[in-house]
């Protein structure tokens, strides 16, 4: 639930600071970078998911299989990090834009993006005064002192030894690369970088590194064509921690499969081994095609009108009771081991599961007077349906306090493929 609200509120705020539109899909990498009694603090690098997707369209349909696809924000900001711990400024000049990046400890804190006009060249004047007004906001909004400067290049521009005032800080780059690829160094940063950069900052899409799961499946077993995402979810309070633990235990059935990996290849299967992988792949699908919760979340969050609070949400399947425990209708994992014509139930009852779709009961607040709130309200219940089927609905006003709410039930509409 809290990485939940935690998504949507990075969503909500990283959203208007971009120059995305408002549909844009968006993926943010999120660091935890100081932990607190009460708040935490978090480093958020965040790009379009087309950006991520044109970049690894290159290598779709090839036999590359890419581990980490990661920011060039982050992997320079790991860069400066192995080569010192202290605040470093780095000043990056590639394809007609000039990138001021400030990290500490290969964590990115601050980055500005300049245009620079084609054929112009560089002005060491106008990037003195951007990396003095740089400064000055490290200064004020964070408390730093930034003491050493870089400057990477990919254009046809000689490192200086000086900008304005300032020395450009030359590492000593013993140990990290051989002397004869030290001009790499200065020019693809970037690269060097990569191998140090925290798994927080890998926007490699999930749905790719399962995708090489089951291409792993399909080498084992002869003819066992098994797609889709390992996500499974369970109902009780936004589904989480009863899929926690039903995931452990696919993963541990999963890690017996391909133990059985040699044995298998070396023989031709049995066919009922090869039948129950196959229900097993299936089960996964059905859990893939699901929408992902904090998608559904945020979908709901989305259509709430300004001054309309959300008091109150909870999510179950369709047709399951309140209690909390009305995930055990998923069929244990094990189940899959036994006899043939029972894997067959095992199957159907966890595809069943799945077809159910997901309920959400809302209960919304909003303050003023009985009019401000029944038409806010109304207004609330009118966005909800665009994106929802609303029913259920109940609205309340409590004079004295001025209080007014709305609950309803919330089922997401099919989008028509016409």
């Amino acid at each position: 639930m809290k990485q939940d609200i935690l998504n949507l509120q990075v969503e909500e705020r990283i959203r208007n600071l971009g120059p995305w539109n408002e549909d844009t899909p968006l993926y943010h990498c999120m660091h935890l970078a100081e932990k607190g009694n009460s708040l935490n603090t978090y480093t958020i690098i965040s790009l379009p998911r087309s950006d991520i997707e044109k970049n690894l369209s290159a290598i779709q349909g090839s036999h590359i299989r890419v581990t980490h696809c990661i920011p060039h924000v982050a992997s320079i900001s790991a860069l400066t990090g192995r080569l010192t711990h202290e605040p470093v400024m780095a000043c990056f000049l590639a394809m007609g834009y000039l990138e001021i990046l400030v990290a500490e400890k290969g964590i990115p804190y601050y980055s500005q993006i300049s245009p620079l006009e084609h054929g112009l060249g560089l002005d060491l004047e106008v990037l003195a005064q951007a990396i003095f007004n740089v400064r000055q906001i490290i200064s004020t909004r964070y408390n730093k002192r930034v003491g050493k400067l870089l400057f990477f290049t990919k254009e046809n521009v000689q490192v200086p030894e000086k900008i304005g005032d300032e020395e450009v800080w030359r590492p000593e780059l013993k140990g990290l690369i051989p002397p004869e690829s030290e001009p790499l160094f200065w020019k693809y940063p970037e690269l060097i970088g990569a191998p140090f950069v925290s798994r927080d900052f890998d926007c490699l899409p999930k749905q790719l590194k399962t995708t090489y799961i089951f291409e792993d499946l399909n080498k084992a077993v002869a003819g066992l064509a098994a797609t889709g995402l390992v996500f499974l979810g369970a109902s009780a309070f936004f589904l989480m921690a009863e899929h926690s633990r039903a995931l452990a235990r696919y993963n541990r059935l999963y890690s017996v499969t391909q133990a059985k990996k040699e044995k298998i290849v070396a023989r031709i299967p049995e066919s009922h081994e090869v039948l129950n992988l196959s229900r097993i792949a299936r089960v996964w699908k059905s859990m893939n095609e699901e929408e992902p919760v904090e998608q559904l979340l945020y979908s709901v969050a989305r259509h709430i009108p300004e001054n309309v609070i959300i008091h109150e949400m909870s999510i179950k399947r369709q047709g399951s009771q309140n209690e909390p425990n009305n995930s055990r209708e998923i069929p244990p994992p094990e189940q899959f081991t036994n006899p043939q014509e029972t894997n067959t139930k095992t199957e159907t009852t966890a595809h069943a599961f799945y077809q159910r779709p997901l309920i959400v009961h809302l209960d919304l607040v909003t303050t003023g007077s009985f009019q401000e709130v029944k038409t806010r309200l109304q207004r609330a219940a009118h966005q909800l349906g665009r994106g929802f089927v609303v029913s259920n609905v109940t609205m309340k006003y409590q004079e004295e306090k001025g209080l007014g709410n709305l609950t309803c039930d919330l089922l997401k509409r099919e989008v028509s493929g016409g």
